[in-house]
């Protein structure tokens, strides 16, 4: 049986005032008061709460009880992606937070092909992490990041232990890196997908320094950015075993 559940940032506080929540509450599942909805902080915890009284302008409940209750597993997988036209972007953030992806940075290089985002985009992408965090009964919510500069990716690479970029022209195999790598010694991890139009020629003699990259050939066909940001993160989750049970 499906069981809708609604992000609660603030869990002292019982009550739902976000719009699209109480609109999908009142008016999709038509919840009344004394009904039953399961909500998550975001940290570990899963909730069922009665509604104690419902307006149409917030939700108040009754205290909650725990259903489910987890401890975040390492590593923490990090994904690094270029922004991208359209609803490509929407459609990679959604899956790489279904997958297991931690925490999402997306970043503009020299040739990225889209323009950097403003505030009302960066906001979409925000609930669309909640969205996707709830539909896939995650308890954990990922972080998404202000948009930054590949240069400023770069300079932070130090504090991974390993960074995984997605380049078709490497010869080792994603197969063979995975089936031979230890996991208890990686605690933060960091994927890396290029632009359109590829990493610049400066780009490419950065990313040629850093001793904790390795470059993994994920495919035999070439990829778009969000199709290897989707399959890159799919792999790692599950070579990983990311779970919250």
């Amino acid at each position: 049986m499906r069981r809708d559940r609604f992000y609660l940032e603030n869990l002292a506080s019982l009550e739902i005032r976000d719009i699209a929540a109480l609109h999908k509450i009142r008016k999709v599942l038509r919840k009344k008061k004394k009904d039953l909805i399961s909500v998550f902080d975001g940290k570990g915890s899963e909730y069922e709460v009665r509604i104690k009284e419902i307006t149409h302008n917030k939700i108040e409940f009754d205290s909650p009880s725990i259903r489910r209750k987890a401890k975040q597993i390492q590593p923490k997988i990090s994904l690094a992606f270029p922004v991208l036209k359209s609803q490509r972007s929407d459609f990679l953030i959604s899956k790489a937070v279904e997958l297991g992806i931690d925490a999402l940075q997306p970043f503009i290089s020299e040739n990225n092909v889209a323009k950097r985002p403003g505030s009302s985009k960066f906001a979409h992408w925000k609930r669309i992490v909640i969205e996707s965090a709830c539909q896939s009964k995650r308890l954990f919510l990922p972080g998404i990041k202000s948009v930054i500069s590949v240069e400023a990716i770069f300079d932070a690479f130090d504090a991974y232990d390993l960074i995984l970029l997605a380049d078709p022209t490497s010869d080792l195999q994603a197969e063979s890196f995975f089936g031979g790598i230890k996991t208890e010694v990686v605690r933060n991890l960091l994927l890396v997908v290029g632009p359109e139009g590829g990493f610049s020629p400066r780009e490419l003699d950065r990313l040629k320094v850093q001793n904790n990259l390795k470059r993994l050939r994920i495919s035999n066909f070439v990829l778009r950015s969000e199709t290897a940001c989707v399959f890159l993160s799919g792999l790692t989750c599950h070579y990983f075993n990311k779970s919250e049970i």
